[in-house]
């Protein structure tokens, strides 16, 4: 499953559109928070400062191929701060995809995930006809599963991460149970 990306994604307070040359410096600075990537599935030499950069690279140079890396960075509009990230990643079942969403770790709890995801889910369901998304997260981050329960995502059986490391919560929606908790 290819994911077209959006050229721009806007809510009241954010713009959500591809990395550019210019999100290089801020994304690496993320990359070495360790608390604010301590739950994110990265290795510990993505979290490098070359690394980190030769992963942003390979994000925005994806954009122009046939299989884009659909990750967009989240800018606060009143700023223009780079102050996360965001997107899908296609999974087996055909329609199917895994949202993540990450914040600055000077922007949390400021419900910028929420704001960011919401309008990235809208858009998968409404742009792209994906049928359902799932989101996995740490057991040790209530904070993302609070973000996941805002948005109308329900609780799955736990489930292993990838690399079977450790124990995952998994959170999942589809289109009507969205616009039902959407148009609460």
């Amino acid at each position: 499953m290819v994911l077209r990306i959006p050229n721009k994604l806007e809510t009241e307070r954010l713009i959500i559109r591809p990395f550019i040359v210019d999100d290089c410096a801020a994304f690496k600075s993320f990359m070495l928070d360790r608390e604010a990537t301590r739950h994110l599935n990265f290795t510990e030499e993505q979290k490098t400062p070359q690394k980190a950069i030769e992963l942003i690279s390979e994000v925005i140079a994806s954009y122009e191929s046939s299989s884009p890396v659909f990750s967009l960075a989240v800018i606060e509009k009143k700023t223009g701060e780079f102050i996360g990230s965001c997107g899908f990643s296609p999974l087996k079942k055909k329609g199917e995809v895994e949202c993540y969403y990450t914040v600055v770790r000077s922007n949390w709890g400021r419900g910028y995930a929420t704001e960011s995801i919401l309008r990235l889910i809208k858009y998968g369901f409404d742009e792209l006809n994906i049928t359902r998304i799932v989101a996995f997260m740490s057991k040790e981050n209530p904070a993302s599963q609070k973000v996941a329960e805002k948005i109308g995502m329900t609780p799955c059986k736990s489930s292993r991460d990838i690399d079977l490391r450790n124990e995952k919560y998994k959170y999942s929606i589809d289109r009507d149970q969205f616009y039902a908790h959407v148009l609460e």
